[in-house]
């Protein structure tokens, strides 16, 4: 069943491959992500059109090549608590503006995040392998 809101339904699906920016429109998407072939690219959050809860749930729909890696990039800071990997090691979340999956991260690792109007925070962040800041 469709996420509505006021003007009609935000659910759905958008699949990326490539460097793209969302859009509010996209809001509620699960934004499924396809980085199988070798290469980064950027995933850019909305900036001066970011509503108070605008929120994407950005999940790896194929395991990334080793060497690809998927960095989400915002103006806002990007915020949360901890990140826990599959192998039980917990990361602590501090303010930065990028976030991402790192080489060879399995399908199914994911982050939901929702802006607050001033920040995004991460609600939920799982991977196999260490999240990224910066391409390495």
């Amino acid at each position: 069943m469709a996420r509505p809101y006021l003007g009609g339904s935000s659910a759905g699906i958008k699949s990326v491959s490539a460097d793209v920016t969302l859009q509010p429109a996209d809001s509620g998407k699960k934004i499924i992500v396809d980085a199988s072939a070798a290469g980064n690219f950027t995933i850019t959050l909305p900036e001066a059109t970011a509503k108070k809860g605008n929120e994407y749930d950005i999940i790896l729909g194929a395991t990334s090549n080793a060497a690809s890696e998927v960095v989400i990039v915002a103006t806002y800071p990007i915020v949360g608590g901890v990140i826990l990997n599959s192998t039980g090691v917990v990361t602590v979340i501090n303010t930065s503006k990028t976030r991402g999956f790192g080489d060879a991260s399995d399908a199914g690792s994911r982050m939901h995040i929702v802006f607050d109007g001033s920040q995004w925070i991460v609600l939920n962040a799982n991977s196999d392998v260490a999240f990224i800041t910066d391409f390495t």
